[in-house]
């Protein structure tokens, strides 16, 4: 029985150890097309992940992405640009499979609003329904950020720096 129960032990350790180091051996940047495929579908957006990739299990897991784009294609509709996203999802709601995002923060934001010449935001084509009923986000947090708001014919007016904790 001590053995068994010794076995055990040393195997959730040896588990808990390749989830702790496990992640920093993975080249995330393989995976590039399907998070951007996710975040798509997610978001019902175009989005595109330009930077590094890093996932880490333990304590909890957090995801964080480099040079995150959402919408903006050409310049002609709104968009963001985001140098860093980092989120880290809640592990009670994650057992029951629902997505709850703990905490995320955004830094370096770059939120272009483009309009018509009538005044009406221009905004990105959507391309699904967007977030799962299930998903909910309970601390957000932008650092370094910039507000531009363009329409035709006239000067750009940019608001900076932006920080908000919500």
């Amino acid at each position: 029985m001590r053995e068994t129960l010794t076995v055990l032990a040393g195997l959730l350790v040896v588990a808990l150890l390749a989830a702790l180091l496990g992640p920093g051996f993975v080249d995330w940047r393989m995976y590039r097309p399907q998070f951007e495929a996710r975040l798509s579908a997610a978001l019902g957006v175009e989005t595109r992940v330009a930077g590094a990739i890093g996932l880490r299990l333990l304590p909890s897991p957090r995801l964080t992405l480099g040079q995150v784009g959402v919408g903006g294609l050409a310049g002609v509709e709104s968009g963001l640009e985001i140098e860093q996203l980092s989120v880290e999802l809640a592990l009670g709601p994650l057992a029951r499979g629902e997505f709850r995002f703990a905490d995320a923060q955004a830094e370096g934001v770059a939120a272009t609003l483009v309009a018509d010449p009538s005044g009406a935001l221009i905004l990105p084509a959507r391309n699904g329904a967007g977030l799962p009923a299930q998903a909910s986000l309970d601390r957000l947090s932008l650092r370094r950020s910039a507000v531009t708001w363009r329409q035709s014919g006239q000067p750009p007016v940019t608001l900076a720096p932006v920080a908000l904790e919500l």
